[in-house]
């Protein structure tokens, strides 16, 4: 037997789909101010950031021969915290697009159970 609602249960719903359709509106219009990150460009990709990883390591005379490999992409937390807090976030993301390199590849060679291990960000 289907349940009728009431006014009551109506108004509730509708009230509940118009908030959720202003916050989904407004999620998207403010989603890169608040997180700088999701709007990147980035110019390498994690294959192509590994041999110019591997060539800044042999151009010092280390070789990952032997070594295992992993890759991450990551930033600098404090700094991109210290930049969003002084200069506010619309100068922050003029910073980061030209002089300032905050989100990075890092490699990281290694083997196991030994406590050397060559990085490269």
């Amino acid at each position: 037997m289907p349940v009728k609602l009431g006014s009551r249960e109506r108004t509730i719903i509708l009230v509940a789909m118009a908030v959720s359709a202003v916050s989904l509106v407004i999620g998207i219009k403010y989603f890169s101010r608040a997180f700088p990150e999701a709007s990147l460009t980035l110019r390498v990709n994690r294959a192509d950031s590994l041999p110019i990883a591997e060539q800044f390591l042999s151009s010092r005379g280390f070789s990952a021969d032997g070594y295992r490999h992993a890759a991450i992409f990551t930033y600098d937390d404090d700094s991109k915290t210290y930049l969003e807090r002084t200069q506010g976030l619309a100068t922050m993301n003029k910073l980061t697009s030209g002089p300032i390199h905050l989100w990075r590849w890092s490699h990281r060679w290694f083997k196991p159970q030994q406590k050397e291990e060559l990085r490269v960000d």
